[in-house]
């Protein structure tokens, strides 16, 4: 029993441990946001709408699926 025990603490100090640092890690995150908002108001636009980053996203995404296909027609 003296084993089984043993075990079990590891297990329980594992996830306690997993546990505070997951949560230490969404405490920072939550508290760099106003950070981050701040930064992001330096920007007069949204680099995610201009047109060349859709054209890369539909020109990446046509090269995946191209190979994707040609994949399939070999197995």
């Amino acid at each position: 029993m003296d084993i089984k025990s043993k075990s079990s603490d590891k297990k329980l100090l594992a996830t306690l441990s997993v546990l505070i640092i997951s949560l230490l890690f969404s405490i920072v995150m939550i508290k760099s946001y106003p950070i981050i908002h701040a930064k992001s108001k330096e920007y007069d636009y949204n680099p995610f709408e201009s047109r060349e980053f859709i054209d890369d996203i539909n020109s990446t995404n046509y090269v995946l699926y191209q190979r994707l296909i040609e994949k399939k027609l070999i197995l």
